[in-house]
């Protein structure tokens, strides 16, 4: 089983990362805060990259679901490892990335330490289409900005401002929240978002094409 996500108190810093405390067992997890402090003692909430080898296991840790995503984007670009990838995320905002991706932006990008003018280049390269365009929607899933009561009125609300027409979102939303309910009662405004972004690619409303957001 994959860690996914952590919760617990930090125990201690180390060199690239901290020990978190979960339920008595501490994880050492790779691990660069952007918008908080890290001190011994503190309760963090990381979405978590479990990378595992033959001769060893790492835990990359996230602050916001973005993030993780974005990290996984990146490490299906050719010789872009797990290293190179979280220092990429860790050192640039998500807007940022968004920027030097859809202009191609390889200056910015070879600003990241561990990333030479010529790997840039290449993820410059690589991502200036794909990574764009994802980005774009991963951006609509940081639900920090919307009310928490409603999960399935909140993703209708992000797909929405994605540009999709609120019937065409309310019937990926229905569907994604039926897919997901067949498998647990409780679902969050993330994983319906998620899961209605991956029915999207493949959904056509009655009569109508399939929207090209989502293709």
């Amino acid at each position: 089983m994959t860690i996914s996500f952590l919760a617990g108190e930090i125990l201690d810093s180390v060199q690239d990362g901290i020990i978190l405390l979960v339920n008595g067992i501490g994880y050492k997890v790779i691990f660069k805060p952007k918008t908080s402090n890290v001190a011994p003692g503190q309760v963090l909430k990381l979405y978590c990259y479990e990378k595992v080898s033959p001769d060893s296991r790492e835990i990359f840790g996230f602050e916001t679901l973005i993030e993780k995503e974005i990290f996984e984007i990146l490490i299906k670009v050719p010789n872009v490892g797990p290293r190179i990838a979280y220092s990429i995320v860790s050192s640039l905002s998500v807007n940022d990335l968004l920027t030097a991706c859809s202009n191609g932006d390889a200056k910015l990008l070879s600003q990241v330490k561990g990333v030479g003018s010529k790997m840039a280049e290449k993820i410059a390269f690589e991502l200036k289409n794909f990574l764009a365009k994802h980005l774009k929607l991963i951006l609509s899933m940081d639900n920090t900005s919307l009310p928490s009561d409603n999960p399935e009125s909140e993703a209708v609300a992000a797909l929405v401002r994605l540009g999709l027409d609120k019937p065409s979102a309310n019937l990926l939303v229905s569907s994604a929240l039926q897919k997901l309910k067949s498998v647990d009662s409780r679902v969050s405004t993330e994983l319906l978002i998620q899961e209605a972004l991956k029915l999207g690619s493949s959904f056509k409303t009655p009569g109508a094409k399939t929207n090209d957001k989502f293709n």
